[in-house]
């Protein structure tokens, strides 16, 4: 099973974190950013193996099905955590993954009633050119 900690990218935005943080010292919300990733590090590692981490894993693999790709959930995972000390402040561990998990959820959701559009549209057109066919 992948770790959840590859599955987020945790240490990597972390580390961006620092890095702006360095660049930026007059910017407090990047320190209070790595504060809160900071506290929520043991945290999201012992969720590891858990529920949420299990729907983060079927979610990943199911993109990886679709496109062949996992540059939705990247993309969604990085926002989240790139959020976190400007627009989010999660107290728990369990409630940044809830967030991303929201996001991605919403994503999957959302695909999955466009592909069921595109199907119906698909038969629409299929059985009005065999109807067209016919005469």
């Amino acid at each position: 099973m992948l770790e959840l900690g590859c599955l987020i990218s945790y240490a990597h935005t972390l580390e961006w974190r620092r890095q702006r943080q360095t660049q930026n010292p007059e910017d407090k919300r990047n320190s209070h950013a790595i504060a809160i990733l900071d506290s929520l590090e043991v945290q999201i590692a012992a969720l590891n193996r858990g529920p949420l981490h299990k729907r983060l894993l079927r979610l990943w693999e199911a993109e990886g099905r679709c496109s062949g790709e996992r540059d939705r959930f990247s993309e969604i995972v990085s926002e989240e955590l790139g959020a976190v000390g400007f627009r989010s402040f999660p107290v728990t561990g369990k409630e940044l993954l809830e967030a991303i998990l929201g996001r991605l959820e919403e994503l999957n959701d959302f695909e999955e009633e466009e592909a069921q559009a595109l199907e119906g549209r698909a038969s629409d057109v299929a059985a009005e050119w065999s109807a067209g066919s016919a005469r």
